[in-house]
């Protein structure tokens, strides 16, 4: 048994798949799950965070047993901020097109044919909506990529994966 929760090993594979990807010549600047008041981080150009959603039952994928396997959908927000000069010529639909590509290519990258199962902790998973966004004070903008993770667990214990 892990000493993590199922739903903890799943953002910890995100966020290190991410990192990979992290440094001076590389797709991020940063990756982090950010603290409840932001405090711990600071937005900045390439800079990557990790938002985990709800955890939705899917009961058409239970499976039977003593105890059930019950099935679960977590939801993640991976947000990818750009901040060009103000005298820069590229649009900004350009970088935000390309983080959101890098991020969905550091989840795939090397694992093409098994990146869906997290090293075994998901049955499948999928990215849905690309979201493009401006801040509030307009300084950066960016991209919100979901990725939906589907796993089960034992009925009985939430540390344990079941097939």
């Amino acid at each position: 048994m892990s000493a993590q929760p199922v739903e903890e090993r799943i953002a910890a594979a995100i966020v290190t798949r991410l990192n990979a990807e992290t440094g001076p010549d590389e797709a991020f600047t940063s990756v982090a799950r950010v603290n409840r008041d932001a405090t711990d981080w600071q937005v900045s150009n390439g800079a990557v965070a990790v938002k985990q959603g709800n955890a939705t039952r899917i009961t058409e994928s239970d499976h039977p047993g003593n105890p059930p396997a019950i099935a679960y959908e977590l939801t993640f927000a991976i947000v990818g901020f750009i901040r060009q000069s103000d005298r820069t010529t590229t649009a900004d639909d350009i970088e935000i097109n390309t983080i959101a590509a890098n991020i969905k290519k550091s989840i795939v990258a090397g694992l093409t044919n098994n990146w869906h199962t997290f090293g075994g902790i998901c049955f499948d998973a999928g990215f849905g909506e690309t979201v493009p966004f401006v801040t509030e004070n307009g300084s950066h903008t960016g991209a919100v990529v979901e990725l939906a993770c589907r796993y089960r667990v034992s009925e009985t214990d939430p540390y344990q994966v079941r097939s």
